[in-house]
């Protein structure tokens, strides 16, 4: 009852203050959504079954040749470094807790250090989070976001 009362606040606020702003009022569509303004921000969480479920589809993906072509090209997505193969992650651009798939379009080889400070943030917020600290990252040229 409550989350529903919320979403109906928050949509209502967007809406009057003529913001854009994207809801689905359906509880699985819902999950994992984020939505801002200015400082403020909604965060739904995304379920366990849908984890386990995008999970399982990244290791489908992590024993597949489009992966190891990935990871031949020895090149970390994010900071463009010559790394090993055999020491390249698989990283979600936007992570499956934000919201993220485990799709091609969303999932990239990176470092084992790019992918630890990268944390749970959505590769948006991290290149803003590194531009602000005057240390932006080589895919930030490559990226539209």
């Amino acid at each position: 009852m409550f989350f529903w009362l919320q979403v109906n606040l928050l949509s209502h606020f967007f809406l009057k203050k003529r913001r854009a702003c994207f809801f689905s009022f359906s509880m699985s569509e819902l999950k994992g959504a984020v939505c801002r303004i200015g400082r403020m921000e909604a965060f739904f969480a995304v379920d366990e079954s849908t984890r386990k479920r995008e999970r399982e589809k990244a290791r489908q993906l992590r024993n597949s040749q489009w992966w190891t072509n990935q990871k031949g090209r020895g090149l970390c997505y994010y900071c463009q470094s010559s790394i090993k193969p055999s020491q390249l992650t698989m990283d979600h651009k936007t992570p499956i807790a934000r919201g993220g798939r485990s799709t091609r379009n969303n999932l990239v080889p990176c470092c084992k250090a790019c992918n630890t400070e990268k944390q749970h943030l959505t590769l948006s917020e991290w290149i803003a989070k590194r531009e602000a600290e005057g240390n932006p990252l080589a895919c930030a040229k490559l990226e539209l976001y």
